[in-house]
Formats: structure tokens, sequence, C-alpha cells
């Protein structure tokens, strides 16, 4: 039995190691493959050793911890500051007038604006492209011509207003790879993190869609209605322009 007992204290120890080497080399690693039910049943010859599984779980918890931390500096860091943030869903790009046209400035009321586009809004309008309703396809290509270009120009709209895209993923990442949202909930979720990072008050939610409007204001978010001056007449509101 004695000599069960050290090839099992060997064993243990063996994944003691590789999980520390795994933890130094990887971020945010998978481990839980490494201790499998056979793997109990080893550890329990191996009682002596339980104090490294106690080290082992305090190390990876301090780590993952850390990288919280870090993430979360980061992310305060990058999007806290003077300059509000003003956050576009699909019906603004949509159904009102394009982007670069938009006095945003005004429509938060500061002299600078950070406009931010939700990745998820990125796909809805690559949806629309090959959506039945040819009119609405072309008004969606032509929003996300004007988004390639003002991204390659380092997301200068016009002065005192420069664009970006966040993901959801980039603010919590444990959504990455969960089940899809609904649309409108992660374009809100979206919202109520730049909320948490930007500040109270900096962070605003800009749509014309009422549907929006009333579940974002059940998050207590900061909503601002699109101001009607910029919505398209109905015959036009899904036509492209002709820019070439």
């Amino acid at each position: 039995m004695g000599g069960d007992v050290r090839v099992a204290e060997a064993y243990v120890g063996a994944v003691s190691d590789v999980e520390r080497t795994l933890r130094a080399t990887f971020i945010d690693v998978r481990l839980n493959l490494l201790r499998t039910q056979r793997f109990w049943a080893i550890h329990a010859l191996a009682g002596a050793r339980l104090i490294e599984m106690v080290n082992d779980e305090r190390d990876a918890q301090t780590q993952r911890l850390d990288a919280y931390v870090s993430r979360i500096r980061d992310l305060a860091a990058r999007f806290s500051g003077d300059v509000p943030l003003a956050v576009v869903d699909t019906h603004v790009l949509l159904h009102y007038r394009l982007f670069d046209e938009v006095d945003w400035p005004a429509i938060v009321g500061a002299e600078n604006v950070r406009l931010v586009v939700p990745l998820r809004v990125i796909d809805e309008l690559d949806a629309k492209k090959a959506g039945r309703r040819q009119e609405l396809g072309d008004r969606a290509r032509t929003v996300i011509r004007h988004l390639e270009e003002t991204l390659a120009r380092n997301g200068d709209v016009r002065e005192g207003v420069r664009l970006e895209v966040v993901a959801l993923a980039e603010l919590d990442p444990d959504t990455y790879g969960a089940p899809p949202l609904l649309a409108d909930i992660e374009i809100i979720e979206v919202s109520e993190g730049l909320s948490s990072y930007a500040g109270g008050g900096m962070a605003h939610l800009i749509t014309g869609d009422l549907g929006m409007r009333i579940r974002a204001r059940d998050r207590s978010l900061l909503v601002v209605g699109m101001p009607d001056e910029y919505s398209l007449p109905a015959k036009d509101s899904t036509k492209p322009d002709t820019a070439t």
C-alpha cells in the first residue's frame, strides 16, 4: 500500500506542476480536464498532498482576480474622462441621416462626443444586407461603407466626434462564447457596461425606437431620443446615397 501512496502523491504533484506551468504560460486557461473523477480517486490516496491542492487553488483564484482587477482598470482608463459617450442602435443608423451628418455634440449637450457603435449593431447591419427588402439592404451597405471609411481614418467623424466599435465581450469577457442575447438586450448591456466604466451621466443610449427606450429606462440608463429633425422621410428612409 505504501508504494501506491507514493505513486499517488507523485501523480498529484505532477498535476500540480502542469497546472502551474499552464497558468504561467496562458491567460484564463481552463484546467478542469486535469482533474477528472479518476484524479480525485488518486488524490484520496495522497491526502498528504492536500496542502498542495490548497496552494494551487489559492494561486489560481489570485491570478483570476488579479486579471479582473487589471481589466477593470484598463476599461475605466479607456472610457472614463470628460468626453461623454453616445451609444447608437441599429434603428438610428438605418432610419436617420447618416451618422457623419448628425450634430452629436448638440444631441448630447457637450463640445466633444465619443460615438459608440456596439459590435452587435454591425452584425445587424450585415444581416440587413442579405434581407428580402432591397432598399433596406442598400441602406445597410451604405452605412457600413461609411463606418469602414471612418474607422480607416482613426474614427474621426467630424470635429468633436470620434467613432469606435465596442463588443460586449470587451466589457464582460464572461459573455464570450455564451448563447447570444436578443439584439436590443445586448445593445443595452453594452450601454450599461459603458455607464459603469465611464461614470454616472457620461454614457447616453441614443435611439428612435420606443421599445428600446422602454427597455433601457427599466435599467435606469440615460436615454436620449433621436431628434425628429434627422429622421429620413418615409420614402427615402431606405434610400442609399449615391457617393462613389
